[in-house]
């Protein structure tokens, strides 16, 4: 493995805590089985996670920006059964609250 400055490192990330979650979790990837993306002669998991994430191998995903992705596919993912039938939800309870208006007037009266 070649000297990988920390300095370097950084640079790619917005601070060391960041630098630190996104290599020991790429480790414990590798740990797990996961799929080496660099040829190295080391073997230990954090120096490889370290080289995967300088050669722009490994790129984190932040757990709130995945949220983030989630929830804007779950939203664009609805489809126009399920817009139509809430319209048609609103439409019904608009329409039962017209009724019973209506219904007041007569005993009203």
């Amino acid at each position: 493995m070649k000297k990988i400055s920390i300095d370097e490192l950084i640079d790619m990330v917005d601070s060391r805590y960041s630098l630190v979650t996104v290599v020991s979790k790429r480790a414990r990837q590798i740990i797990d089985g996961s799929d080496v993306m660099v040829k190295t002669a080391t073997t230990k998991p954090v120096a490889i996670a370290i080289e995967e994430f300088y050669e722009d191998k490994y790129q984190p995903i932040y757990e709130y920006d995945q949220y983030l992705k989630d929830l804007q596919e779950s939203e664009e993912g609805k489809s126009d059964e399920e817009l139509s039938s809430d319209e048609e939800a609103e439409a019904a309870e608009e329409a039962e609250a017209s009724e019973t208006e209506a219904e007041e007037e007569q005993s009203n009266e």
